[in-house]
């Protein structure tokens, strides 16, 4: 019935946000280690 289907919809929406998380985590932590190389390469150059 309806209830189903919205549970799918619940379930699928969720599921979307966990992978937009996990995306989100991965651009963050490269952008970290990015930041982090650079800042090591300004302070050897110092």
């Amino acid at each position: 019935g309806d209830m189903e289907e919205d549970n799918l919809k619940l379930v699928s929406r969720r599921l979307l946000e966990k992978d937009e998380m996990r995306e989100l985590i991965s651009q963050t932590r490269k952008t970290l280690w990015d930041t982090s190389r650079y800042t090591e390469a300004i302070e050897i150059d110092a």
